[in-house]
């Protein structure tokens, strides 16, 4: 999930490919609190997942990893809610 953010990333915010690693927090990413709301947008419109709608909302020292893991995670959940039928979490979160 790790490349797909990056790319995303790259696209929309014209960040260098080769300047984002995991571990840059999105400071360091020179993603302020407007850019996080707009990647908020761009996840949701490509994952159906609101970053803002989490418990533990990102902020300036979370990491790209971290935004990543949590697209796995909500990705898998998913993935389970569909094989049994029940609503997904991005269904819960809309």
């Amino acid at each position: 999930m790790y490349e797909q953010l990056e790319s995303l990333l790259v696209q929309h915010f014209n960040i260098p490919p080769d300047r984002l690693q995991p571990q840059m927090t999105l400071s360091e990413a020179e993603l302020d609190s407007l850019a996080l709301l707009e990647l908020s947008v761009v996840l949701e419109e490509h994952y159906g997942a609101n970053l803002l709608d989490q418990p533990e909302q990102p902020g300036p020292e979370t990491t790209l990893a971290e935004i990543a893991t949590w697209l796995d995670t909500l990705r898998s959940a998913d993935a389970v809610a569909e094989s049994t039928g029940r609503p997904t979490p991005s269904d819960v979160t809309a």
